[in-house]
């Protein structure tokens, strides 16, 4: 249902067009989710082997490898003091923050709902842009925001919702064998 939102909301902008040209982008877009959902699981599993301060490890390699690859694969941008300043902020600030919080939520939290409620991301920011007057609110963003939190509801509930539905069914249907009304 989340998914659905997702596609809607491109489909409303005039299609989803892929190039072979960015198909790079794509390849590393699947393997970075993969990548992504792979720690998450492994952490959850391994939490009582690993501390919360592992997570600064995996970031500091993970930078010396983006270091590697954009100085051998990339040309390199001069920023100014103010620049260099503002990403040293949103390293330690909201985008370092963010690994923390993501991990103490796999590792005490539910894993199924953290996932799910991920698709809120993109919904809040959408939300902050229309309200401060930098992007036009439509139906469209607000059906397909429907859809993903639908999505999300669902997602959260997991398998609950349709366990009370298969339990109602079978108990509907032995409360009828019992009283001899089976056909």
């Amino acid at each position: 249902m989340g998914f659905t939102g997702v596609i809607y909301i491109t489909q409303s902008k005039g299609g989803v067009a892929f190039s072979e040209h960015d198909m790079t982008g794509y390849l590393q877009a699947l393997a970075c989710a993969l990548i992504w959902s792979i720690y998450s699981v492994l952490s959850k599993k391994y939490s009582h082997r690993l501390t919360s301060d592992s997570v600064g490890g995996f970031c500091f390699a993970t930078a010396i490898l983006s270091w590697i690859l954009h100085f051998s694969t990339e040309q390199t941008a001069v920023l100014s003091q103010n620049q260099y300043l503002a990403l040293l902020v949103m390293g330690i600030g909201p985008v370092g923050l963010a690994f923390f919080v993501w991990d103490y939520g796999i590792r005490f939290g539910n894993v199924r709902t953290l996932g799910t409620l991920a698709y809120a991301g993109p919904l809040i920011g959408a939300t902050l842009l229309f309200s401060l007057g930098m992007a036009k609110f439509t139906p469209e963003l607000m059906i397909a925001g429907l859809l993903i939190l639908g999505g999300a509801a669902i997602g959260c509930m997991g398998g609950s919702l349709f366990a009370r539905f298969r339990n109602k069914q079978a108990l509907d249907t032995s409360t009828t064998t019992a009283v001899g009304l089976d056909t």
